[in-house]
């Protein structure tokens, strides 16, 4: 099994917005700091930083970010300007578009719509 990014296993929670285990969140969460999902979200999350989703959580909506790590299952848009991550056992569904998709053995997805952004790499790279 697949070890958890560092990332999702630490908590420093005055550095981000938490959807809570036992949490239902219906609507929008728009931050410039990271967000951490462990519930259930249905409807939108936006960030300039970056996008948890615990094993056990589910997003229903759009989610927009610089980074996103999916480690539980979305079913909707995403946008992730740099670098998407989809660990063993996590599930996506619907539009993508992100900078890089990273995918480990074990990730499921079923895109509607898959789009890479070309990076600004300097000339010659």
């Amino acid at each position: 099994m697949t070890e958890l990014p560092k990332m999702l296993q630490e908590r420093d929670v005055g550095s981000e917005s938490l959807v809570a285990s036992q949490a239902l969140w219906e609507g929008k969460i728009s931050t410039s700091a990271d967000i951490r999902v462990e519930g259930t979200v249905h409807g939108d999350l936006q960030t300039t930083g970056s996008i948890m989703v615990a094993p056990d959580a589910r997003v229903d909506g759009t989610i927009q970010a610089k980074s996103i790590v999916l480690a539980g299952q979305m079913v909707g848009q995403v946008l992730c300007v740099e670098r998407l991550e989809l660990l063993t056992g996590s599930s996506l569904g619907g539009d993508i578009e992100t900078g890089t998709l990273v995918v480990h053995e074990g990730a499921y997805i079923e895109a509607n719509r898959f789009k890479m952004l070309k990076s600004e790499l300097p000339p010659g790279r």
